[in-house]
């Protein structure tokens, strides 16, 4: 399974308005998807994430890159934990002047067993 969500900025620094086209669809209980998120406003870079997860639990597995140039954030989810659990997500951009700012938490789903 594979989804692929764009993000459009617009706006003048520090009122950016951020949007994403789609929300991640749920990750079914012993799959395994990629969700990645594209810049599809130039000017922007995605320099981090920072994750939250509840309930808190190690059992599944999510991995991030942000591939050279900051124009892409992939997401690999393992979801193998029995329990319905829920990743916040947000993104931390840069304007090509260097200022931070960071998107509201997206949230990827992972179904429980059952």
């Amino acid at each position: 399974m594979s989804q692929t969500i764009n993000i459009s900025i617009s706006g003048t620094f520090p009122n950016y308005a951020i949007s994403f086209d789609s929300t991640p669809q749920p990750v079914p209980y012993g799959k395994t998807d990629t969700i990645g998120y594209e810049m599809a406003t130039p000017g922007f870079s995605i320099v981090a994430v920072n994750m939250q997860r509840d309930p808190f639990s190690s059992a599944d597995q999510l991995i991030w890159a942000i591939p050279t140039g900051g124009q892409s954030l992939i997401l690999t989810d393992n979801n193998t934990d029995k329990v319905a659990t829920t990743f916040g997500v947000e993104i931390v951009f840069a304007d090509k002047s260097g200022n931070m700012f960071s998107s509201p938490d997206p949230e990827v789903i992972n179904e429980g067993e059952g």
